[in-house]
Protein backbone atom coordinates (compact mmCIF):
# COMPACT_ATOMS: atom_id res chain seq x y z
CA UNK A 1 0.00 0.00 0.00
CA UNK A 2 0.67 3.42 -0.55
CA UNK A 3 2.65 5.27 2.45
CA UNK A 4 1.19 9.07 1.05
CA UNK A 5 -2.47 9.84 0.57
CA UNK A 6 -4.33 9.08 -2.78
CA UNK A 7 -7.58 9.93 -4.11
CA UNK A 8 -9.69 7.63 -2.04
CA UNK A 9 -7.38 7.56 0.97
CA UNK A 10 -5.97 10.26 3.13
CA UNK A 11 -4.51 8.21 5.83
CA UNK A 12 -2.86 4.66 4.77
CA UNK A 13 -1.92 3.96 8.08
CA UNK A 14 -5.27 3.53 9.46
CA UNK A 15 -5.90 0.84 6.43
CA UNK A 16 -2.65 -0.87 7.78
CA UNK A 17 -3.97 -1.05 11.20
CA UNK A 18 -7.38 -2.43 10.13
CA UNK A 19 -5.42 -5.20 7.86
CA UNK A 20 -2.78 -5.62 10.85
CA UNK A 21 -5.81 -5.80 13.62
CA UNK A 22 -7.64 -8.85 11.15
CA UNK A 23 -4.44 -10.62 10.60
CA UNK A 24 -2.98 -10.65 14.45
CA UNK A 25 -6.32 -10.82 15.41
CA UNK A 26 -7.09 -14.88 13.48
CA UNK A 27 -4.00 -15.88 15.84
CA UNK A 28 -2.46 -17.91 12.86
CA UNK A 29 1.00 -16.87 13.88
CA UNK A 30 1.29 -14.29 11.41
CA UNK A 31 2.97 -10.87 12.15
CA UNK A 32 1.80 -8.31 10.29
CA UNK A 33 5.05 -5.65 9.15
CA UNK A 34 5.36 -2.68 7.04
CA UNK A 35 8.08 -1.32 5.15
CA UNK A 36 9.24 1.85 7.37
CA UNK A 37 9.83 5.93 5.88
CA UNK A 38 13.12 5.98 7.02
CA UNK A 39 14.99 7.87 4.28
CA UNK A 40 17.87 6.57 2.22
CA UNK A 41 17.24 3.90 -0.03
CA UNK A 42 13.72 2.52 1.15
CA UNK A 43 13.52 0.46 -1.76
CA UNK A 44 15.82 -1.78 -0.20
CA UNK A 45 14.04 -2.11 2.64
CA UNK A 46 10.79 -2.85 0.89
CA UNK A 47 12.66 -5.30 -1.35
CA UNK A 48 14.20 -7.44 1.87
CA UNK A 49 10.79 -7.17 3.93
CA UNK A 50 9.27 -8.52 0.06
CA UNK A 51 11.71 -11.61 -0.01
CA UNK A 52 11.54 -12.37 3.63
CA UNK A 53 7.72 -12.34 4.31
CA UNK A 54 6.18 -15.71 4.33
CA UNK A 55 2.77 -13.83 2.72
CA UNK A 56 2.31 -10.54 1.10
CA UNK A 57 -1.01 -8.32 1.28
CA UNK A 58 -0.90 -5.85 -1.64
CA UNK A 59 -3.58 -3.07 -1.37
CA UNK A 60 -4.07 -2.42 -5.01
CA UNK A 61 -6.77 0.45 -3.92
CA UNK A 62 -5.65 3.64 -6.57
CA UNK A 63 -3.90 1.77 -8.57
CA UNK A 64 -0.42 2.69 -7.55
CA UNK A 65 2.39 1.87 -9.41
CA UNK A 66 4.93 2.05 -6.64
CA UNK A 67 2.55 -0.80 -5.01
CA UNK A 68 2.34 -2.68 -8.85
CA UNK A 69 6.26 -2.62 -8.79
CA UNK A 70 6.72 -4.17 -5.73
CA UNK A 71 3.37 -6.85 -6.59
CA UNK A 72 5.78 -7.20 -9.68
CA UNK A 73 8.44 -8.38 -7.26
CA UNK A 74 6.85 -10.14 -5.09
CA UNK A 75 5.37 -12.43 -7.85
CA UNK A 76 8.40 -13.62 -8.90
CA UNK A 77 9.54 -14.25 -5.61
CA UNK A 78 6.41 -16.30 -3.99
CA UNK A 79 2.90 -16.99 -4.95
CA UNK A 80 1.94 -16.37 -1.52
CA UNK A 81 0.36 -12.84 -2.20
CA UNK A 82 -2.93 -11.71 -1.26
CA UNK A 83 -4.69 -8.52 -3.62
CA UNK A 84 -7.17 -6.13 -2.00
CA UNK A 85 -8.52 -3.30 -2.75
CA UNK A 86 -11.52 -1.16 -2.21
CA UNK A 87 -13.25 -2.04 -4.80
CA UNK A 88 -12.53 -4.23 -7.67
CA UNK A 89 -12.25 -1.49 -10.16
CA UNK A 90 -8.95 -0.96 -9.08
CA UNK A 91 -8.10 -4.44 -9.71
CA UNK A 92 -6.93 -5.00 -13.38
CA UNK A 93 -8.70 -7.70 -15.21
CA UNK A 94 -5.04 -9.66 -15.43
CA UNK A 95 -4.70 -9.98 -11.31
CA UNK A 96 -8.74 -10.52 -10.63
CA UNK A 97 -8.84 -13.47 -12.64
CA UNK A 98 -12.54 -13.20 -13.69
CA UNK A 99 -13.94 -12.23 -10.64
Amino acid sequence: MPFSPTKSCSDWNKVYQFIKDAVEGVRLGYQCERSEIRGGLIIKDILDNLYKADLVIADLTDQNPNVFYELGVRHTLSNKTILIAQDISYIPSDLHGGL
